[in-house]
């Protein structure tokens, strides 16, 4: 009789333990995530419109950049929620304070990116970080319209949303991340934090303005700086998979609130392309 149970034990001990799902461990994990989860959805909701991003490269004394931000102010008004940005002041010759008061709006942060893109001229910018034919994730202000008309005729895949949980120093904001189609590349997700409205002097081809309002500038991101891998189970990403996180964001006392946004996003590491984007903003 011992040895029969024993058996029985033993199979449904293996049975068990061959349905279960295999989680990869991330490679990477950040110190600002308090809790996640991750299921099946069975009841996968429509996808929803692709959203683009726009990752535009700036300075202060870049004297055609304002160029470039009257770009973006015209393409948000065309373009509305299905268009989220970034502005990066990656530290270059181009991003020292004209004023000793200024705010310096580059950080580790835009630096990191600026690398990841090579390190660009002003301005300039990427959309959905797509390649050009030569395998650069750069285009000028020209280009942009065009390349986020393409991008959203993309279907996504992936669904998403966020909402903020507490309005505390140290706000909670709960991100969900749905797949509504079978994906097989590795993805990664980043959540960034911009601010609107920031005064800094600003240099233009025939004066600098000293009460110049700077937008979209990127603050903070609180996942890896280039995104923070999700985790396959059992080597793929089905359709249905959901992934639901609790990440608490820090906040700087001199920056605005009611300017403060969030950005999240999400990309497929192996083709570096933004899948889904997704902008709220902090005070709702």
């Amino acid at each position: 009789m011992k040895i029969h149970n024993w058996l029985l034990f033993s199979f449904v001990f293996f049975f068990v333990m061959s349905c279960t799902e295999e989680v990869e461990k991330s490679s990477s994990f950040t110190n600002n995530k308090l809790r996640d989860t991750t299921y099946i959805n069975q009841s996968v909701g429509p996808a929803q419109e692709k959203v683009a991003l726009l990752e535009e490269f700036t300075g202060v004394t870049c004297i055609n950049c304002p160029n470039a931000h009257t770009k973006i102010k015209e393409l948000i008004g065309i373009y509305g929620a299905q268009l989220a940005v970034i502005s990066i002041h990656n530290q270059d010759a181009f991003t020292n304070p004209i004023k000793d008061t200024d705010p310096a709006l580059y950080n580790e942060y835009a630096n990191a990116i600026g690398t990841f893109f090579g390190s660009p001229a002003k301005p300039s910018g990427g959309v959905d970080r797509v390649k050009n034919a030569n395998g650069s994730l750069v285009f000028g202000l020209s280009d942009w319209q065009s390349l986020i008309e393409e991008r959203l005729q993309v279907a996504p895949k992936i669904n998403l949303s966020l909402e903020k949980l507490s309005s505390t120093e140290f706000p909670l904001v709960k991100a969900k991340i749905e797949f509504t189609e079978s994906i097989d590349a590795p993805v990664n997700y980043t959540l960034a934090l911009v601010e609107n409205k920031i005064k800094a002097a600003q240099k233009f081809p025939n004066k600098t303005e000293y009460d110049y309002y700077h937008y979209e500038v990127l603050r903070k991101i609180y996942t890896n700086k280039l995104g923070t891998p999700l985790s396959r189970v059992n080597g793929i990403f089905e359709k249905g998979r959901t992934f639901e996180f609790t990440l608490q964001t820090e906040l700087d006392n001199t920056w605005q609130q009611d300017e403060l946004y969030y950005v999240l996003f999400v990309t497929n590491e192996n083709t570096k392309e933004v899948i889904q984007a997704l902008q709220i903003p902090f005070k709702s």
